[in-house]
């Protein structure tokens, strides 16, 4: 052959350039970022105006994982915030119907009762009868009835008998206005994750539940919140606590004529015995005279100690303190002036002397009634 190449050298070469060729697509396919393509060379990239330069914003953690960001790290980072988002409170509504009054004692400070409580919630993690209280509570005995489910609501419910704690207002005893409260609250959950609200419709005193002697006045429900200045030791607590609470208020009124003669009944009597003391004629010997007030003085003392036992004390001035104060001003003024009648008999003229005892007599009796009817009358203004 004269002239080109020889036909084994020429599919020798071809051959070279196949595999070099092959060669240079596998290592395109493999090493994409090492500048190594086969075809035509790249344009390069429009900038979009408006846009700063860098990488684009991450929309997703794909995104993120396909840009080189660590997708655990990030995933990690997004279940703190969530766990640090405060879940919302649970909203119960809670009524109370009473179903018994007992008496009011006033010298332990107490009052017994019984009612039934239920609240009403959606939510299926709160029992009622598991955590409420009764904050003014003692010797509290509770009858829990199964957390029932009706219409898409949670319904816990029991039946409460306690004494509640009163101190009681005992300025007007036996005319006395009392106001009563049951303080509902629950012991474990705080302000941020129970709130109560009111079930006014429903609440209410069983009209069988009436106090002998009394006459029901009021009654009301509300919730509010309650603050207690104090972390009661909790970590990372600020010193202050607050829970949601529930107040039912009760007020009733003594009915009192028929008490206020039974209860200082003795008092009276010694009154009535000073005043009889004053139609004793006058006379020189005043035993007998004299010997009735003494009398009259033991039996305001012995109903003195009658009425402590019943009545708790007081630091203001009650309607019993004027009625045993008047009593006893009474009998000794009357004692007194007994004892002054043989002076007045050597000094004066008997008929002047039976004059001002008259007289004496009955300013004391219009001193000691006009200063109770007063006293009384104002109770009822």
């Amino acid at each position: 052959m004269a002239s080109g190449f020889h036909p084994e050298c020429r599919w020798r070469r071809e051959g070279l350039a196949f595999a070099l060729l092959a060669i240079l697509t596998l290592s395109g396919a493999l090493f994409p970022g090492a500048g190594i393509a086969v075809g035509a060379p790249s344009e390069p990239s429009p900038v979009t105006t408006g846009s700063p330069p860098g990488p684009s914003p991450v929309s997703s953690p794909e995104d993120a994982t396909s840009r080189g960001a660590p997708r655990g790290e990030d995933s990690g980072h997004s279940v703190a915030v969530a766990a640090a988002s405060p879940a919302p409170p649970i909203l119960a509504s809670l009524g109370v119907y009473i179903t018994h009054l007992g008496s009011v004692d006033l010298h332990r400070n107490a009052f017994d009762l019984e009612f039934w409580y239920w609240t009403n919630s959606v939510s299926p993690d709160y029992n009622p009868t598991k955590t409420l209280d009764v904050v003014n509570g003692a010797d509290v005995r509770m009858t829990p009835i199964p957390l029932l489910q009706r219409e898409g609501i949670y319904w816990g419910s029991a039946k409460i008998s306690a004494a509640i704690r009163q101190v009681w207002d005992i300025r007007d005893f036996p005319f006395d206005t009392q106001s009563v409260a049951i303080v509902l609250e629950d012991r474990e959950l705080t302000w941020e994750q129970l709130r109560f609200s009111a079930d006014t419709a429903n609440s209410r005193i069983d009209q069988d539940a009436l106090i002998r002697g009394w006459r029901i006045t009021g009654f009301s429900i509300e919730a509010q919140p309650k603050s207690y200045r104090t972390s009661f030791g909790e970590p990372g607590n600020d010193g202050i606590s607050q829970f949601s609470r529930v107040l039912v208020s009760l007020k009733f009124k003594r009915q009192g004529w028929a008490l206020i003669f039974s209860v200082f009944i003795g008092f009276f009597i010694s009154a009535l015995i000073s005043t009889i003391s004053f139609t004793f004629r006058p006379d020189p010997n005043v035993g007998p005279r004299v010997g009735l007030l003494v009398g009259a003085i033991f039996g305001s003392i012995g109903n003195k100690f009658a009425l402590e036992s019943r009545l708790p004390l007081s630091e203001e001035t009650t309607l019993a303190d004027i009625i045993q104060l008047a009593t006893f001003s009474y009998i000794l003024a009357a004692l007194a002036f007994s004892i002054l009648i043989p002076i007045l008999l050597k000094r004066l003229p008997e008929g002047r002397v039976r004059l001002l005892n008259f007289l004496v007599g009955v300013t004391l009796f219009l001193t000691y009634s006009g200063s109770l009817g007063f006293r009384i009358h104002n109770i009822f203004l």
